[in-house]
């Protein structure tokens, strides 16, 4: 198995981290891997915004159990209600991936995610890409301009980062899903 299969199959979305800070040379190597994804037509219709002030996440915290209050979905607020609950899961550092309202930027966006947390994961530091942080807009929309995310750009993702302890087990894969046609 080489390197990048590797990567591939041993990282697991963290959500536990030590408050260990992420260096500044760390962080800018694991957000550039994300404009290395492919993308159609190589528009690179995407913004990254890389958060490691705490109070910025805690803010952005604040505004998605805001959203998550009103959204309607039973499953998330009952997750909000636990002691523990933080959509970052306390994390040191935070990507949010945005997008230009364009056909298959939600697309060039999950490679874009998924390019960051293996880069992440080479660095030995934990990621989770987290969908529900979009309920930080729907109370809160001057989050845009927090997070300086640029006009007519949604927002796609997050991704939590930091230092992890250890893994979660490897879960068993469903290769019932693939059919082959020669």
């Amino acid at each position: 198995m080489n390197q990048i299969e590797r990567l591939i199959k041993e990282r697991r979305s963290i959500r536990k981290y030590k408050p260990d800070m992420i260096s500044a040379e760390d962080l800018q190597a694991i957000v550039k891997a994300g404009i290395w994804a492919p993308n159609a037509m190589n528009e690179q219709l995407w913004h990254f915004t890389v958060v490691s002030d705490a109070n910025t996440i805690e803010q952005m915290n604040k505004a998605t159990i805001a959203g998550i209050e009103k959204s309607g979905f039973s499953f998330l607020q009952n997750k909000i209600t636990q002691p523990e609950y933080h959509t970052f899961y306390h994390a040191p550092a935070v990507i949010v991936i945005s997008a230009k309202e364009e056909k298959f930027t939600a697309f060039d966006c999950g490679a874009a995610a998924e390019n960051i947390a293996l880069a992440a994961y080479g660095k030995n530091i934990g990621s989770c890409i987290i969908g529900s942080a979009e309920f930080m807009f729907s109370e809160n929309p001057e989050m845009h301009t927090v997070l300086k995310i640029p006009e007519n750009y949604h927002f796609v993702c997050a991704i939590s980062l930091g230092y992890f302890e250890k893994t979660t087990a490897v879960s068993e894969r469903n290769e019932d899903v693939i059919d082959y046609i020669a």
